[in-house]
C-alpha cells in the first residue's frame, strides 16, 4: 500500500458506490464514490447525490493494486459564482434541470437566489431544500472536523448538533463542560482529551459545575436513592483536586440555576428527579381509592375458563379492588401467591365490563411470559408508550379511560412510572413482590406506596408451591432464614460449597463441558459484572468468555458466529427490540452483520438483522447474567454464583431471593460462606417520594 502527502482536491460525485440505500440520519458512514478524481473513500454524515461538489481532504492511496484517494474531511463545494451555483444547484435539485435554470437567470440574474420564492412552487421548493441541505450538511460537518480536532469524535459532534446546531462551535468553546450534559457523553469524556486541548485547570468554575453534577448523578445510580446527603457528594470531589470551596460554589450556582434541589439542610437531589417524584406523589395521593369496601360479587361467568381456580379471600380482595375502584391498586405477593392468574381475572373481569386494558411489564421477557399466561397481549413499558429511541423519549398520548396494568411493578424506577402516571390512565394496578430488587435506575416507588400507602396495598397471603422445594426455600430467604436443601416432586434445591471464585468457576464450566447446562433453557447468574481486562473468576464477563469457549469458539477477529447466545442493552423501538431481550445469533452475512432470533419469537423467521453499528455495540454475550438482568425471566435450571466477597457491595437478601426464583425446576446456590451474610443484608433506598410521604420535603 503507497501514501502520499495529504491533499485538498475538489470533485463531482458521479455515483455511490456504497452505501447503496440514502441514509439522512446524519450518523457519518463509510461511503465509496465515483468522482471526477477516481475512486473516492471516507465518512460521510450525508448521502452526496449524484453531480454534487465536494472539497475532499485525504490521500492518495493504492488499496488491492486500486489506486483511491481516502479522505478524512469532506465539504461541500458549492461554487461562489451566481451563474455556476444555480447551474450546480439545479443539477442535484430534483425536478429542475439545466432549462429550468436558463430560464431562471434569464428572469433573474446573478439575484436569483432572493427571489426563488417567486417560482413554481415545486420548482421553489426543490430549490429551497437543496440550498438548505448544502449550508447544513456543511456546517455540520465543519462541527464534526472542530471537535474531532479538540478531541471529540463524531458521534459527540451530532450530540452537539443535535443540541446546539448551527451554535454548537461557539458553545463549546465558552464552556466545553456543556458537552457533559448531552446523552450518551459524560464528565469522564470531557475530562479527558478535550480538557487538555482547552487547558482547563483542575479548579475551574465550569470543571466544578460539571463535576457536582456528575458526581450527584452517578451517586444516585450507583445506590438507586433519589436523595443525597451534602458530606457524600462532597467527598467525590478529592480525586479531582477540586477543594470543598470551589465545589460549594459550584453547588449553590446550580441550585441558582434550577438544577439541583436543597432537602432540608443536608441533602440535595436533582430538579428533575423532584419533578418525577413530585408528580408521582401528586397522582398517588390524588388517586388513592382507600380500599374497596364491601367486596362485590365476581362475574365468575367472564373468569370460568381460567382453570376452576378457586380463589383465596386475598386473592378476591385484590381482585375485587382492582377491578372495582378508579385510581392506584397495588397488588403484593410473593413468588408462587397467584399473582399472574389473579392478573389474567382481572383482565378478564374489566374487559367483560367493557374497559380498554393495556398489560406491560419492565423487561420484554417478563412481558413474553405474561402473553403467555394470560393470553391478553402484553408489551414492556417502553413499547406501550412508543418509546422513539431518538431523543424524543416517549411519544404515546394520553391514558384516559384505560386500565394500566403492570407486573413486576417492582423493578420500575420512578422516572419510567412517572411516564405512565402523566398521561392519567383511568386505573393503573401496579402487580409485584416487595421482597424481589428494587430497580435499575433511581428511586424506589413499588416499594415506597406498600411503606407509606397501606390503604391501596392488598397482599396475598398464600403461597400455592410453597411445598415445592425452590419456592420452600425462596419463602426462607424472604423471611430472612436460611433455606433447607431438598427435592419435591417437581422441584430441587442445593447448596454447593467451594474454597475460592476460581474452585466455582471451574465447577461451572465443567457443568457446561458435561451437558449439564442447556442454554436454551437453563442459565448461570453472577451479581459481579467483571471490570478490567482480566476480570476475577465467576463474573459475568469471565464466565460467559469462558463459557463462550467451550459452546461456541471463534475464530480470531469473529465478533459474531451462529449460535451464540447473546443479549441487547439497549432499547431500539424500531425492530422491537428492548434493553434485556435474550436470544440467539442465526446466521452472519457476508458483509459481518448478525441476524438475531429473539427468545420471545413467534417462529425461527423472525430473525432481524442488526445491520447497523450502534446495534451489533449493544449485543452482548448472555451464557451468564446478572440477577438484575434476568429479572423478570424464568428458566428451568439456575445456577447461581453466590460469594462472600460480593456480600458487601453486590449481594443482599432480596438479589438472592430474586435469583433463586427465576428457577422453575431446580436452582443450585455456588457458595463459600456468603449466605449468612447475603441473607442478613437488606438495604432500602432513601427517596424524595418517601419524604414527601412522611411531610419531610
Amino acid at each position: 500500500m503507497i501514501s502520499s502527502a495529504t491533499q485538498t482536491i475538489s470533485c463531482t460525485v458521479s455515483r455511490v458506490v456504497h452505501p447503496r440505500e440514502p441514509f439522512s440520519d446524519g450518523q457519518p458512514r463509510f461511503c465509496v464514490l465515483l468522482t471526477s478524481i477516481g475512486k473516492a473513500t471516507g465518512m460521510l454524515p450525508f448521502y452526496p447525490e449524484q453531480g454534487m461538489r465536494l472539497k475532499l481532504t485525504g490521500e492518495r492511496r493504492e488499496w488491492n493494486g486500486e489506486l483511491q484517494f481516502r479522505f478524512s474531511r469532506a465539504l461541500h463545494d458549492a461554487p461562489a459564482d451566481p451563474k455556476a451555483l444555480l447551474d450546480y444547484v439545479a443539477t442535484i435539485a430534483k425536478g429542475v434541470g439545466p432549462k429550468t435554470a436558463e430560464r431562471i437567470w434569464a428572469d433573474y440574474g446573478a439575484d436569483w437566489q432572493a427571489h426563488i420564492d417567486d417560482l413554481k412552487p415545486s420548482v421553489s421548493l426543490a430549490l429551497r431544500r437543496t440550498m438548505d441541505a448544502l449550508a447544513a450538511n456543511k456546517a455540520r460537518f465543519d462541527l464534526t472536523v472542530y471537535m474531532v480536532s479538540i478531541g471529540g469524535s463524531p458521534r459527540m459532534a451530532d450530540a452537539a448538533w443535535a443540541a446546539w446546531g448551527e451554535n454548537a462551535s461557539a458553545t463549546i468553546e465558552a464552556n466545553p463542560y456543556l458537552l457533559a450534559t448531552l446523552p450518551g457523553i459524560g464528565f469522564k469524556t470531557v475530562d479527558g482529551d478535550i480538557r487538555r486541548h482547552f487547558k482547563i485547570k483542575d479548579e475551574d468554575i465550569r470543571r466544578a459545575v460539571a463535576a457536582i453534577d456528575y458526581a450527584l448523578r452517578e451517586l444516585m445510580e450507583q445506590s438507586g436513592d433519589s436523595v443525597v446527603r451534602r458530606d457524600a457528594l462532597y467527598s467525590q470531589f478529592h480525586d479531582l483536586g477540586i477543594s470543598r470551596t470551589v465545589a460549594s460554589f459550584a453547588l449553590a450556582k446550580l441550585i441558582r440555576a434550577e438544577r439541583i434541589r436543597y432537602i432540608g439542610m443536608d441533602e440535595v437531589t436533582t430538579s428533575t428527579v423532584a419533578m418525577h417524584e413530585g408528580d408521582l406523589y401528586r397522582y398517588i395521593t390524588d388517586n388513592a381509592s382507600g380500599g374497596s369496601g364491601a367486596t362485590p360479587p365476581l362475574p365468575y361467568d367472564a373468569i370460568r375458563d381460567i382453570n376452576d381456580v378457586v380463589f383465596d379471600k386475598s386473592q378476591i380482595l385484590a381482585i375485587a379492588a382492582a377491578t372495582t375502584n378508579l385510581g392506584l391498586t397495588v397488588i403484593n405477593g410473593g413468588a408462587g401467591a397467584g399473582k399472574t392468574t389473579i392478573i389474567k381475572a382481572i383482565c378478564r373481569i374489566l374487559e367483560y365490563r367493557g374497559c380498554a386494558v393495556s398489560l406491560c411489564a419492565f423487561a420484554g421477557k417478563a412481558a413474553a411470559r405474561l402473553r403467555e399466561a394470560t393470553g391478553h397481549h402484553a408489551s414492556t413499558i417502553h413499547s406501550m408508550l412508543m418509546y422513539s429511541g431518538d431523543g424524543l423519549g416517549f411519544t404515546a398520548g394520553n391514558l384516559h379511560g384505560r386500565t394500566v396494568i403492570v407486573d413486576e411493578a417492582s423493578m420500575v424506577p420512578s422516572a419510567l412510572l412517572y411516564e405512565i402516571t402523566k398521561r392519567d390512565p383511568e386505573r393503573l394496578i401496579l402487580v409485584g413482590d416487595q421482597a424481589q430488587l428494587q430497580p435499575v435506575g433511581i428511586g424506589s416507588p413499588f416499594h415506597d406506596v406498600i411503606d407509606r400507602l397501606p390503604t391501596v396495598v392488598h397482599t396475598l397471603t398464600t403461597c400455592y408451591r410453597n411445598k415445592e422445594a425452590v419456592f420452600a426455600a425462596a419463602a426462607k430467604i424472604r423471611s430472612g432464614e436460611m433455606p433447607d436443601e431438598g427435592k419435591s416432586a417437581r422441584e430441587e434445591f442445593a447448596v454447593r460449597r467451594f474454597d475460592s471464585p476460581e474452585a466455582v468457576h471451574a465447577f461451572i464450566e465443567e457443568a457446561v463441558k458435561a451437558g449439564e447446562i442447556d442454554f436454551d433453557q437453563d442459565l448461570v447468574l453472577s451479581p459481579r459484572n467483571g471490570e478490567g481486562e482480566e476480570p476475577a473468576a465467576a463474573t459475568v464477563k469471565s464466565l460467559n468468555a469462558g463459557i463462550q469457549a467451550i459452546e461456541n469458539p471463534h475464530e480470531d477477529g469473529v465478533k459474531f458466529a451462529p449460535e451464540d447466545r447473546v443479549m441487547c442493552t439497549k432499547n431500539f423501538p424500531k425492530l422491537d427490540i428492548w434493553n434485556g431481550t435474550t436470544g440467539w445469533i442465526t446466521r452472519v452475512d457476508r458483509d459481518g452483520k448478525p441476524f438475531f432470533l429473539p427468545d420471545d419469537a413467534d417462529s425461527e423467521y423472525d430473525e432481524i438483522r442488526l445491520g447497523e453499528k450502534e446495534q451489533q455495540q449493544a449485543i452482548a454475550p448472555a451464557w451468564c447474567l446478572t440477577v438484575h438482568k434476568a429479572q423478570g425471566s424464568q428458566y428451568r435450571d439456575v445456577y447461581v454464583v453466590c460469594l462472600r466477597r460480593d456480600a458487601a457491595r453486590l449481594f443482599d437478601r432480596s438479589m438472592l431471593y430474586t435469583a433463586v426464583t427465576r428457577a422453575k425446576r431446580k436452582c443450585v446456590l455456588l457458595t463459600d460462606d456468603g449466605i449468612d451474610r447475603i441473607i442478613g443484608a437488606v438495604r432500602r433506598r432513601r427517596t424524595y417520594l418517601q419524604l414527601l410521604f412522611k411531610g419531610e420535603a
